[in-house]
């Protein structure tokens, strides 16, 4: 849903994970790596707030540096743990499995206290120090932007105006224009993409009016994280609306061994562009994991729906 650094023509993809800020998002950057970015990398992100300790054994959060540090220790720990598996399995099949299970872990526990200093924040004293903490749901997924703009204003003006709050103000304004469109043109559904056994497809030949067209790579760490999610509850949905899983990588190899890896069991398809992908760009995908849903009318009807929110939203479509 929403990313600092958006795509420059001409350059290849990055996904980033930030150790303190564990950011968790992927966009069309600089290199195709995933991993931790750079020292400078972190530092083109503003910050109000000074590093503070790690605290352990943090049971409630009366503070957002309380609850940062609670789980930054908790993500380090099981980051670690997921370093060192290689050398404690003897089997390289459980060393993978093992591998997704934390990588998972680590992702749901993002998802968990992104949820957490949202409720914080709203609560708490509309301060600096608290004002500081936006920048983790700007980076994130699992808030809807909407909430997030409306938290961001019921801070004081001098701080939605400073150099800080002009940032956040920016990536709040690129995700709402990711997230706005209605409509698409409908010669999209006639593109010609490549399915995991080389079949040429089109989203035209989809059964039923309704498409969750889910963008993806394989080297976007939280879009693997929604894929075996989806996997788990594609069930609950396939009477209601055929899932199509877009991947914007361009290496074929990397893309087919992720599909095998993650086990999608529904559509999976590429034209291996990347987000010079022109699906991708008639929809405005400029960070993933991205999702949108469509009809055969033209029409988006819901963007960056998440969980149990899309499964939700999903059964009230009418029929």
């Amino acid at each position: 849903m929403r990313i600092q650094f958006y795509q420059t023509p001409g350059i290849t993809n990055f996904c980033f994970i930030l150790t303190t800020l564990l950011l968790t998002h992927c966009s069309n950057n600089n290199t195709q790596k995933l991993g931790a970015a750079s020292a400078s990398e972190a530092a083109a992100i503003p910050s109000l707030m000074p590093s503070q300790p790690v605290k352990k054994d943090i049971q409630t959060f009366d503070t957002l540096t309380d609850l940062l540090a609670f789980y930054s220790d908790s993500i380090q720990t099981l980051e670690t743990l997921r370093k060192n598996l290689p050398s404690k399995l003897p089997s390289s099949v459980e060393t993978g499995a093992s591998q997704k299970g934390l990588m998972d872990s680590i992702y749901q526990l993002t998802g968990e206290r992104d949820q957490q200093i949202y409720q914080l924040l709203k609560r708490q004293e509309k301060n600096e120090a608290n004002f500081e903490g936006l920048k983790y749901l700007v980076v994130g997924w699992s808030i809807p932007i909407g909430q997030i703009e409306a938290l961001f204003l019921s801070f004081p003006p001098a701080l939605q105006n400073n150099r800080y709050g002009t940032w956040l103000q920016g990536q709040i304004q690129k995700a709402k224009t990711s997230e706005s469109r209605t409509v698409y043109d409908v010669a999209l559904l006639d593109l010609k993409f490549q399915d995991t056994q080389g079949s040429t497809i089109t989203l035209a030949q989809s059964p039923g009016e309704y498409i969750l067209l889910d963008f993806w790579a394989s080297w976007c760490a939280p879009c693997r994280y929604e894929n075996r999610k989806m996997v788990k509850k594609q069930g609950l949905i396939q009477d209601k609306i055929y899932v199509a899983a877009i991947s914007l990588d361009e290496n074929k190899e990397s893309w087919l061994q992720a599909s095998r890896e993650d086990g999608l069991n529904f559509l999976n398809i590429s034209d291996l562009k990347g987000f010079a992908s022109p699906i991708a760009k008639e929809l405005e995908v400029s960070s993933i994991p991205y999702n949108a849903i469509i009809n055969k009318k033209g029409q988006v009807i819901a963007s960056n729906i998440w969980g149990d929110s899309l499964i939700r939203f999903i059964h009230k479509l009418p029929r």
